[in-house]
């Protein structure tokens, strides 16, 4: 396919309301052996899945496109074989002329945004290759941390230089001279984040995070981070991938999470605290997006429910939901999601008490309940119980009332269950979900070790996913205080 480089993505914050809607119209014209048809793909959730598609047939070797547009966005034009990724703002025009008789094919711009794309189409065939991922993760393997700052600073200069020089440019919009600087500020800050986490996730030995120099991150204090009017821009939204996984890693010691769940619960904390809703939605659709098949149910449905509700609009969470559970369907051809799958699924999972009686977390609402995963072959998992036991002892009548100690074992069989259960004198409510690793419980959370611990409030809400081991002296005292929330 014949890719005419109009640009890797246009989308541009123009001075247009939201809901003043108008029509972008695109009119191509072959002087000779028009192709078929033409069509206009928008992505109008921003997530690069399903996009709306107008098809036209060409006739008399023209053809008009025209889209309902609300704002200034990223749109795809293909016709035969030719492919260009444009800049679409309500009520603007683009007009392609196309000469296929010499030896190389001649296309001429003209409309509304003919001169912004075509500034755009000279800006990205100069920096191409500063804007292809795979060549900047391959410098980030082979450079120093300071010597990749020296060539982003570089490119930088060279490409806000590159802009301000242009003869169009002092003729355009503040808005699109903004857009265009904010998309090489954002790519500098998107990079540089995104160094250590790449070498980081390189190899699995690795265990920590490389943090980056302080003094590299001084300037990032003056950027923007919470910009609900760049979402538009292609870098902002990167730079938001890597600014939260950094800060989240730098939260967690810069040591790497070995549970995918976990990482999950801190990233969408972290994204939550710094965001407003309509910059947090965007960060949780696209996590979602990315990375729904590789968490738990548990954890899928929680960020799911928080998307329904910051998603004011609904522009993410249909399609969202859509991708995730088409996602979970495929994973639950593994045998631990297939057990997870037999109990329902998304459905928090049901255990068996001694007395043969089905539970369920959801029975425990009204109270604070602390976890305790573990199974009879657990020796860690028994070296707890004592402290666990202790803690259980010092509560008054009242606290034990409102305190909930809920003990889950995964043993695959009842009998050693049981045996353990009575040698140690484990004090409050013990169920069993069955299955050692492949229980359904440690598929519903992903658990991939014992002893686990979490803490649900309440409201019925696990408030800690990898809350503290019993022998922690701050654990009880954070047990009271959930305790005394009405």
């Amino acid at each position: 396919m014949k890719q005419i480089r109009l640009l890797l993505a246009f989308i541009i914050l123009l001075p247009f309301c939201l809901s003043a809607q108008a029509d972008f119209t695109i009119v191509v014209h072959f002087s000779q052996g028009a192709p078929s048809d033409a069509r206009l793909l928008i992505d109008k959730t921003l997530l690069a899945a399903e996009p709306e598609v107008t098809n036209v047939n060409f006739q008399s070797g023209s053809v008009t496109l025209q889209a309902r547009v609300n704002a200034p966005r990223q749109v795809e034009l293909v016709f035969g074989t030719y492919r260009f990724v444009l800049y679409a703002e309500p009520g603007g025009t683009m007009n392609f002329t196309v000469d296929e008789s010499g030896v190389s094919p001649n296309v001429q711009l003209d409309g509304t945004l003919a001169q912004a794309n075509g500034l755009l189409q000279r800006f990205f065939r100069e920096f191409n290759a500063d804007f292809q991922d795979s060549i900047q993760f391959a410098k980030m393997m082979n450079a120093t941390v300071d010597d990749f700052e020296m060539q982003l600073f570089s490119a930088r200069k060279k490409q806000l230089e590159f802009l301000r020089s242009d003869a169009s440019w002092n003729g355009l919009s503040t808005f699109f001279k903004n857009y265009m600087q904010d998309e090489v500020n954002y790519r500098y800050w998107n990079l540089l984040l995104a160094y250590p986490i790449i070498r980081a996730n390189s190899d699995r030995n690795i265990l920590t995070v490389t943090p980056l120099p302080e003094v590299m991150l001084e300037q990032l204090e003056k950027v923007k981070k919470d910009n609900p009017e760049a979402l538009t821009t292609i870098y902002y939204r990167e730079f938001l991938k890597y600014y939260v996984t950094y800060f989240t890693s730098k939260q967690n010691g810069f040591k790497k999470f070995t549970d995918f769940s976990i990482s999950a619960e801190r990233k969408s904390a972290t994204a939550r605290e710094r965001f407003s809703d309509p910059v947090y939605a965007y960060w949780l659709a696209r996590f979602l997006r990315d990375d729904c098949a590789n968490l738990s149910p548990y954890i899928v449905k929680k960020l799911k429910g928080e998307l329904t509700v910051v998603d004011k609009t609904q522009q993410y969470a249909p399609l969202v939901n859509k991708i995730c559970d088409e996602r979970l369907l495929v994973a639950a051809k593994t045998p631990a999601e297939k057990s997870s799958v037999a109990t329902g699924g998304s459905n928090e999972p049901e255990f068996t008490d001694v007395n043969g009686k089905k539970v369920k977390l959801s029975d425990f609402k009204g109270k604070v309940v602390y976890i305790d995963f573990w199974a009879s072959w657990c020796g860690p998992c028994r070296m707890m119980m004592p402290f666990s036991k202790k803690m259980h002892e010092e509560l008054d009548d009242k606290q034990r009332k409102q305190i909930q100690f809920l003990y889950i074992s995964i043993d695959a069989n009842n009998d050693a269950w049981i045996k353990a259960m009575n040698d140690m004198g484990i004090q409050g409510v013990n169920v069993i979900s069955p299955g050692n690793w492949s229980s359904p419980v440690c598929a519903y959370y992903q658990i991939n070790s014992i002893p686990r611990y979490m803490i649900m409030n309440k409201k019925g809400e696990i408030v800690d996913l990898n809350a503290p081991r019993p022998n922690d002296p701050e654990l009880l005292s954070r047990l009271l205080q959930l305790a005394n929330e009405k």
